[in-house]
């Protein structure tokens, strides 16, 4: 990727940040989560806006409660933002580096993104029965 588009990640990661520092760490009082007000049963993302804030905001056991992935986002929003800011041929190299790092690592990146499906799945099912009221 070169130009402007190279730089659109970096940019995208900014404004996530940006808005994860603005918002508050407990949420703003409503759900814009569409499976969680058809079906009434979170998906992988819920939370997860609450969990960036606070993860911004240095709580990590409060960002964990609300979802895992949080500080794992808040972590690659920091990285890409870098981006956004790098020379040319930084970027350029970055890029290059990224591309490389997911080829030798897919099963690492699998691993983790098949957990996260799987805590997920377990976190619907029991909040399905009212066991384990996550995004409350």
């Amino acid at each position: 990727m070169t130009g402007f588009r190279a730089r659109v990640p970096g940019l995208v990661a900014l404004v996530i940040l940006v808005i994860g520092v603005w918002l508050p760490g407990e949420g703003v009082g409503f759900t814009i989560c569409l499976a969680y007000m058809t079906m009434g049963i979170p998906c992988p993302g819920c939370g997860l806006s609450r969990s960036v804030a606070n993860t911004l905001e240095g709580d990590l056991p409060q960002a964990l409660w609300y979802n895992p992935m949080g500080p794992v986002v808040a972590l690659v929003a920091v990285v890409f933002a870098v981006t956004a800011f790098l020379p040319q041929a930084r970027l350029e190299s970055f890029w290059v580096w990224q591309g490389a790092l997911y080829k030798r690592r897919k099963l690492a990146f699998d691993s983790v993104f098949y957990t996260y499906l799987a805590f997920t799945g377990v976190r619907g099912a029991l909040s399905a029965f009212d066991v384990w009221p996550w995004w409350s």
